[in-house]
């Protein structure tokens, strides 16, 4: 619809309270850092930007607002439906949780905030690392075994990720797929392993990554 009639970008109306859900949706699937900072106020995932204005206003702020401006509202017959994942966080597990702390949507919120600003540290770290340790050519990519072992596990795990998505930008890698790189950086050993369209081998020093053909 965006496309169709030429919008610049997508509002959405997911608040605070949504945040906090979100957040614990992810905690309770198993996360790495990045799912923990929940929604952004702005994502780029497709062609059109999604904003989320109000992630900074409670859904109770929001109610009392719409009523003081005498505003109708539509609420999707679904949320109520418990055999959904987030409606059993909405209406179980977060009123559970207040009975231990009244605020703790504000605090699982801060918490998303937090991890952002770490976030953002490690990623210029990353950055750094990226351009220190990888040269990239038409052969594919080669990184130094001694470099990448002088790096704190964090960083390493962003470098393979990141260079990996360069390459193919759809593949993921798994917990297991950074043991094995693990492996090869700590090992001087020759080794040799696919991760999808991707091979990684390395000999002596040099650990080469590039695309199968």
């Amino acid at each position: 619809i965006a496309q169709s009639e030429g919008y610049d970008y997508i509002a959405v109306a997911h608040h605070k309270d949504d945040q906090a859900e979100s957040i614990l949706a992810h905690l309770i699937r198993g996360t790495g850092l990045n799912g923990l900072t929940g929604m952004a106020v702005v994502s780029n995932d497709y062609s059109i930007p999604v904003v989320r204005p109000l992630l900074d206003v409670t859904k109770e702020e929001l109610l009392l607002y719409l009523k003081e401006k005498d505003i109708s509202y539509c609420i999707d017959r679904t949320n109520e439906d418990v055999r959904y994942q987030r409606n059993r966080i909405r209406h179980r597990i977060i009123p559970e949780l207040e009975t231990i702390n009244p605020n703790v949507v504000n605090a699982i919120v801060r918490l998303g905030n937090s991890v952002c600003e770490d976030i953002s540290l490690i990623s210029n770290l990353t950055d750094m690392a990226f351009d220190e340790l990888v040269t990239i050519s038409d052969e594919g990519a080669f990184i130094s075994r001694r470099g990448l072992r002088k790096e704190p596990l964090a960083i390493q795990r962003r470098l393979w990720q990141r260079l990996v998505s360069i390459l193919d930008p759809e593949i993921k890698l798994t917990t297991a797929h950074q043991e094995q790189l693990l492996d090869i950086v700590n090992t001087g050993e020759e080794k040799t392993f696919n991760i999808k369209s991707i091979k990684v081998s390395a000999q002596c020093d040099t650990i080469k990554v590039y695309c199968k053909h």
